[in-house]
């Protein structure tokens, strides 16, 4: 089956899945769905975004940078074999097979052979995405796909995200297939993999897990465990053990439209597991240590070489295609980069002890970290002068840039703001041994 020849099926799916309001609150941290947030029947305007007005001026695209996390996928391979331990364990026990009958004649619909790979609601986030971003940038694009620089990492995950994004614009365009400039790039793209620094004061540090170890056996979260066990019937449950049904609920409800599951929660039950899940993320890709945003610089020293080079050349050529760069990463990509643009920065850091002092975060993994979410720098060139100026969407929705505090920065300033950004001397940022081989 041709990838395109379901999209038909999937969108009535997907709208199906949306039909529900309650499926549509961000409660499930990063494995939200793209389109529990955003409507995927909402029109968009055709080149929306290629250009804008700034001070009485028209811009034009000249480049354009995008990042996105992989699509909807299926659990890892130790969540799956997690999700069918619990299950043997909750089918011994009377109660629960009594008030519950469901959870003993559950089979775990996550295969382990399909650890970590794309889904088929992934493949329609790709495709519908695809689809958005073509009419937005459509007279960029000059109907061929030739002039943008692929790029993904070696999961299977990112691979087929592209797979399915270029088979999206290939039908939103009608452009004859060509072979696309697309390549693995785990330096650029998973960067958090050889990063000596971040893998021993990060990774390898237990200071890290500390307030996710506080506030998973906090009262809130005890608050939980006693709920599911008294609906249960089942006295026998540990933290994690719930965070477990918590994934199984989000990824069932993802995939099939359904999860009995879920029976065993509240929206503040929900509330609770996903500051859990949003803590774990903050301190381990957030603002917690430095080194989670600087050891991104792969990614941004190539975004700003780019657009250096489309500045330095923008007097000598007229009408030039635009430089475009889309990339497909993970969540250990796009988050690091929020926090290097100082993205959603609060005033209060996620702690065991502030749940319900963050519970208005801008860092929050459900709505700025969801399957498929997407960061995107765009380059223009403004009339009259040889002015470049910069605009910054997070899921395809304009944010303001901390560079100058609008949503509108010269591209000038936003590239002195973030100089140590645009420089990378990786190995040293990262103490990496200098003889041993980085990527590979």
């Amino acid at each position: 089956m041709k990838p395109c020849s379901y999209f038909a099926y999937l969108f009535l799916f997907c709208t199906t899945v949306l039909g529900n309001e309650s499926f549509m609150k961000p409660l499930f941290n990063t494995k939200t769905l793209y389109f529990w947030l955003k409507d995927p029947a909402e029109s968009i305007p055709e080149n929306q975004y290629n250009t804008l007005n700034h001070n009485g001026r028209t811009c034009q695209l000249e480049g354009l940078n995008v990042l996105f996390r992989h699509g909807a996928r299926y659990p890892t391979i130790k969540w799956i074999k997690w999700m069918t331990s619990l299950q043997i364990k909750l089918a011994s026990g009377s109660n629960v097979n009594s008030r519950y009958p469901f959870i003993k004649l559950w089979s775990n619909p996550f295969p382990e052979a399909k650890d970590g790979t794309l889904s088929r609601v992934g493949e329609y986030e790709m495709l519908r995405l695809a689809n958005r971003f073509a009419r937005r940038f459509k007279s960029s694009l000059q109907g061929n796909l030739n002039h943008i620089n692929f790029s993904y990492t070696h999961k299977n995950r990112t691979q087929n995200s592209y797979k399915y994004f270029y088979e999206g614009l290939n039908e939103t365009l009608q452009t004859n297939k060509q072979e696309p400039n697309a390549k693995v790039d785990d330096e650029k793209l998973r960067f958090f993999d050889n990063c000596h620094k971040y893998n021993v004061e990060v990774e390898g540090n237990d200071n890290t897990t500390t307030e996710y170890e506080v506030f998973l056996h906090g009262k809130e979260m005890t608050n939980v465990i006693r709920k599911v066990e008294t609906k249960l019937g089942f006295y026998n449950l540990t933290a994690v053990e719930v965070v477990v049904i918590n994934q199984i609920c989000a990824l069932e409800l993802g995939m099939f439209n359904k999860s009995d599951w879920c029976k065993l929660f509240d929206v503040d039950d929900l509330l609770v597991i996903d500051y859990l899940l949003n803590i774990e993320d903050y301190y381990k890709q957030g603002y917690a240590y430095p080194i989670n945003w600087k050891q991104s610089c792969p990614f941004t020293s190539y975004m700003f070489k780019r657009f250096d080079q489309t500045v330095s050349t923008a007097s000598l050529q007229h009408n030039k295609v635009p430089l475009l760069d889309i990339a497909f990463g993970h969540s250990e990509t796009i988050v690091p980069l929020y926090t290097a643009f100082g993205l959603f920065h609060d005033s209060e850091p996620l702690r065991a002890d502030n749940f319900d002092v963050n519970k208005n975060r801008t860092f929050h993994g459900a709505v700025i970290g969801p399957f498929s979410a997407n960061l995107a720098v765009a380059l223009y060139k403004c009339d009259g002068n040889s002015d470049h100026v910069v605009q910054m969407f997070v899921n395809e929705d304009q944010v303001v840039i901390p560079a100058c505090g609008e949503t509108i920065c010269s591209y000038g300033n936003f590239k002195n703001y973030y100089r140590k950004m645009t420089d990378c001397n990786f190995d040293q940022i990262c103490q990496n041994d200098p003889h041993k081989p980085a990527f590979g």
